[in-house]
Formats: C-alpha cells, structure tokens, sequence
C-alpha cells in the first residue's frame, strides 16, 4: 500500500471520465510514477459524491455543513477517491465508468466563492423593469441558486419561495408532490431515519400552520422536474409559470424547460457558457452564449464580454428590428394602395398616371426610402413593459393603415375635383393608351408625391423602440431632398420635365400653391392621427384593444389568482434520496445514514476535511 504522506511524488492520469451533467460528476484514473498503483479521484455535486461513497467514510454533520455554506451562496462541490486493486495498465481504457464511480472514500468538500459580476445586479433590475420574467436554470445545489437568486435581484424583496419536491419510492404508486416553504423549516426541528433506502425527515414538533402567500414563486431541482413532466403536465405548466429557481438541472431539463416555456406562448432568451447549455441555447429564440468556447457553437449570438450586459442590448434591438419590419410592410402596404387609388380615381375619366410617372414613384420615392428605413438604430433609453406589436392582423396596424389611406383618398378626391373648379381647365378627351396629360393628373400625381413623404415619416416610429426619425440622417436628408423636388415639380417645372413626365400643368400659380399646401395638410393630418389618436389615445388610453387573445400563460397567470387553495402547502417535508439525479443507476445507490445535528464535529476548513487524507505536494501530468 503506498504511503500518501510521502514528499515529493508525481502523479499521471492514466484516463480520464469526462464531466457529465447528467452524472453530475467526473473522474480520473491516476497512477503514481514508480508504482504499481491506480487510484481513482472523483469530483461532483455533494449529493453523488456521498452517494457513491462507503458510509462510514462520510461524516455524520455533512449535511449540516453543505447547508451552511450553500444558503450564503458558496458553491459547493464534493471529493472522493478509491484504490482499484489487480488492474493492469492495459486494462484501465476498457473498465467500465459505473465500476470505476463506486465504493469511494469521502474526502471532503471544496467550497468555492463565486462573486456577482458587477454588472448582473444593474441588468437584471433593468429586465425586471421592464415585466420581463427572469428565472435561473443551474446545475448547482438550490440552496446556492437561492441564496444568488436573491443576492442579484431575481428573487425580489418580499416574494415568498415554495419548494416543489416529487417523491418516487421506485414503487407503482404514483409520485407524491409535496409544496413547502423554502427555509421554514430549522435543523433543530428536524431529524431523520433511513428506510428502505431513504432519508426520511421527521419533525420535533408539529409546525404551526401554514397559509398559502399572496407573492409566492416556485423552486425545484431537475429530478421533481422530471417527475413532474412525466406524471403531472397540469402541475408543470403551473409551476413553470411561478417558476423562478430550477436547481440540479441537466442540459436535456434545460431544454425542456426552454421548450415548455415556448409552449406556454413565452418569447423566450437563455443565456449560457458551457457545453451544458447548448441544447437549451439552441432551441431558445434567442440564445446568447456568455463564452466563445462550445456554447457559442449552438447560440445564434456570442457576447464578447463573459457577462450579461449584452442581454438589453439584443432586446433593445430585437424589438427595434420587429418595428422596423412592422413599420416598412405598413408602409409598402400603403404606398401600393394609395398608388392603386390614384389609378382608380384617374380611371372615371378613362386617363391613368404615365409610365414615367410610375417609375418616379416608384424608383425616388419607394425604393430610396425603403432603403434607408432600416438604418435607425435602437433606442438607448430603459426599456418599456410593453414590448412592440407582433400580429399585423391586430387593430393598432390595421386601423393605422385605414386612416392613412382615408386621408389620402380624401385629399386626391380635393384636388380632383378642385382642379375642375378654375376658368382655364377644359376636360380629357381620350384618344390613345400612351396619352394621359390632363389636369386631373396633374392634379391627383403631384399632391400624391407629397403623402408617400408623409406614409415614410408617420410609419417610421421613434421611441420607445428605435431612435427618433432625425438619427437617421440618410433618410432625413432624403425625405428633405425629395420634398423640394416634389415642390419643385408641382410649382415650377422645367419644360423638361414635363416632357418627361406627361404633366398638363395648372396655368397660373394659384392651384398649383394649393397644391402644395393640400400636400402638407395631408402631412400634419397624419402625423395627428398616427401619433395622437392611434398611439395615444387609443392605445395607450385603450390597451386591450390593441392586445390579442390571450396568451396561454396569461391564462394560467390569471387562474392562478382564482386559485386560493393552491398550491396546497404541506406541513411536513418529503421523503428525500440521498441524491436528486433521476439517471443513477440502482446499484450505484450506496444506503447512507445521516443524522442531522446542530453542532459541526470533527476538522473544518473550507469545508469537511477527512483527516487520513494528506498529500504535501502533488504534480499532476497528462500521460
């Protein structure tokens, strides 16, 4: 048997078992240069460790201890080892994981601090501003995920947290639920017996009663999850809903979770760094890897810095770019439809707009300002609780586009006939298709030049989600550019133009002057209708009229309200494994006896120490 106190030696890993979060552990098999020996070093959560170890190896407080230090937010992982007798060099890459992981020494815990950046505080305050549901998937203890809930601002001040437990006694009865209060319950109330294989938690003395909290918010680990998806779906959606700590979750749970979210009409954001997340990265609408290493493979997007200040800046600019979108289909919409009403009108008098005509419109005006549309950029200010319209069938657009091309019908119907009104007009005669010059398509074309302006500036939206119209300097200096060429063409054309055009200009300035403030009336009309009566005073006086059905989790949100007798809070605690991994193969299941007590026994720095464990000085190689 080697001697471990012996200084200095070096230690080779011979294999080495990959982290799985699944396993919630890994391994390594090492031999100590100048020996026959392998020994196997095993990390992992507390939970797998102590399940994988001898009994008598694992001190009687560890429970206690691994409390202490995960409810102030430390993170806690747990060591083991083993000797493996009669294994040969060339058998190490054929032993199997599961007969490697077994029969462990205990050796300890480490505990690990591990600091809020600076940043995550600010943001999330940022999101819970804005409505916006922040909840944490971890596969760390929930204790931990507590305790750095509340300490970051995702669990707020005065929310009251419910522990959602399923217990499956591997029994064909059905899995029991158990809802109680997180940290209700003190270690001096509690003791435990083992049966058949479990812990049970046994109380001193009865707990007072216990009432429902009006402000609650559900806590679990991944294998109630699991027992929840599979057992009770009803329970699921409920609790994913009040969900806000997911602890001891596997990187297919996270999935799932993304998954059930999605299906409960949530737009959903994950931010990940490790290989763990990227299934729930992946299949999120917007996942955001925190580091450039695997995560960042199965994410759409990759902050350059390894923290969440990104995520207002990819909300900020997503709703941007889905108003943008929202905006420059309003107004293709309208500007189709309105050249279509020109066309009609100018049809009763069987006279159309020239093809050039057309082609002004549709090359100087649609196409030059479709094109610089888009180059607004995101607004910089806090984020708003409601986000931006996603139904183009709902009432806000739809009404929107109505009042525009009523104002526009309106003022072409003016100048049409305006235009008949004065002692130099005479009437069209039609003689052939490549003819149209006639007043009333002067008329009808010029003061049609002036609402595509208008449509460009009233559908290009400012705040609360993209910049004001002035930020975008191309499109200013277009809208400006083409307004003057507009005046210019319906005030003082050059023969040229005309001749290019097909136009029949008004004799005298008067109409065409008339013009051209009809023009900018139509402009200041729809500037008054979109941003006041629309926006204002409908939407914002009238909420629920722009908002569609109901999503499925406003639904659950507002039955849950209703509901006064659930979740039905229990008095006692549930049964509990010694681990919370739903993937453990049974005879990997050590019977651990805990008794849990009020006074720490036995060494302690940084965690629980096993005295017959001491190395002095280890150099670890790769061979």
């Amino acid at each position: 048997m080697f001697k471990y106190s012996q200084v200095p030696m070096e230690i080779g890993i011979v294999h080495q078992y990959q982290f799985s979060s699944t396993l919630q552990r890994m391994s390594v098999i090492t031999r100590v240069l100048g020996t026959q020996e392998f020994i196997v070093f095993c990390k992992g959560s507390p939970e797998m460790i102590m399940s994988l170890s001898l009994p008598h190896t694992v001190p009687p407080d560890v429970l206690s201890i691994l409390e202490n230090y995960t409810e102030k937010g430390y993170r806690v992982i747990a060591l083991g080892m083993r000797t493996l007798d009669d294994l040969s060099f060339s058998n190490v890459e054929d032993i199997k994981r599961e007969d490697v992981e077994k029969q462990l020494k205990f050796l300890g815990l480490v505990v690990l601090e591990n600091r809020l950046k600076p940043e995550t505080k600010g943001v999330i305050s940022i999101l819970r501003k804005a409505d916006i549901n922040v909840v944490m998937i971890t596969g760390d203890n929930i204790l931990t995920a507590l305790s750095v809930a509340r300490e970051c601002g995702i669990i707020q001040s005065g929310e009251q947290i419910i522990d959602v437990s399923v217990v499956d006694d591997d029994s064909e009865k059905v899995p029991e639920v158990y809802f109680t209060h997180s940290g209700r319950f003190k270690p001096q109330e509690v003791s435990s017996e083992i049966s058949n294989g479990q812990m049970k938690l046994l109380f001193d003395k009865d707990p007072e009663s216990i009432n429902i909290p009006s402000n609650y918010r559900f806590a679990l680990t991944g294998k109630s999850w699991q027992l929840l998806k599979e057992h009770f779906p009803e329970v699921l959606q409920r609790v994913a809903v009040k969900g806000v700590v997911f602890a001891r979750m596997s990187s297919d749970q996270k999935q799932q979770l993304v998954q059930e979210y999605q299906e409960l009409g949530y737009y959903v954001a994950m931010c990940g760094d490790g290989a763990n997340d990227c299934g729930a990265l992946k299949a999120a609408h917007a996942g955001i890897s925190l580091s450039e290493a695997e995560s960042s493979v199965a994410s759409p997007f990759t902050s350059r810095e390894p923290n969440i200040s990104c995520v207002p800046i990819v909300i900020r600019e997503g709703r941007a770019a889905l108003s943008t979108s929202f905006g420059i289909f309003k107004f293709m919409v309208a500007y189709s439809l309105t050249e279509f009403l020109s066309a009609i009108i100018l049809y009763n008098i069987e006279s159309n707009l020239s093809d050039l005509e057309f082609l002004f419109i549709d090359i100087c005006l649609i196409v030059n300002f479709a094109f610089f549309y888009g180059k607004t950029e995101a607004y910089s200010g806090p984020l708003v609780k409601t986000p931006p319209l996603s139904s183009l069938l709902s009432l806000a657009p739809m009404l929107s586009l109505t009042l525009q091309l009523l104002v526009n019908i309106l003022f072409q119907g003016i100048c049409f006939h305006l235009v008949r009104l004065y002692p130099w007009y005479h009437a069209f005669n039609y003689e052939s298709l490549t003819s149209y010059a006639c007043y009333e398509n002067y008329a009808v074309f010029c003061v049609s030049l002036f609402q595509y302006i208008t449509l460009a500036v009233v559908f290009s939206e400012g705040a609360p989600y993209r910049k004001p119209i002035y930020t975008n300097k191309t499109l200013t200096i277009s809208l400006m550019a083409m307004t003057l060429i507009s005046i210019y063409i319906t005030v003082y054309p050059a023969q040229w133009v005309i001749r290019w055009l097909e136009l029949k200009v008004a004799e005298g300035y008067g109409f065409r002057i008339i013009t051209v403030a009809i023009g900018f009336a139509g402009f200041f009309l729809g500037i008054f209708l979109e941003r006041f009566f629309v926006k204002y005073a409908l939407l914002s006086k009238f909420p629920k009229l722009s908002s569609g059905p109901k999503i499925k989790y406003e639904k659950l949100k507002e039955e849950l309200v209703n509901y006064t007798d659930w979740p039905p809070i229990t008095s006692k605690l549930p049964p509990m494994l010694p681990t919370p991994a739903s993937e453990i193969p049974p005879e990997l299941l050590t019977e651990i006896q805990f008794q849990i007590s009020n006074e720490l026994e036995g060494r302690c720095i940084g965690g629980v120490e096993n005295e017959s464990f001491e190395i002095d000085e280890i150099n670890i190689t790769k061979l």
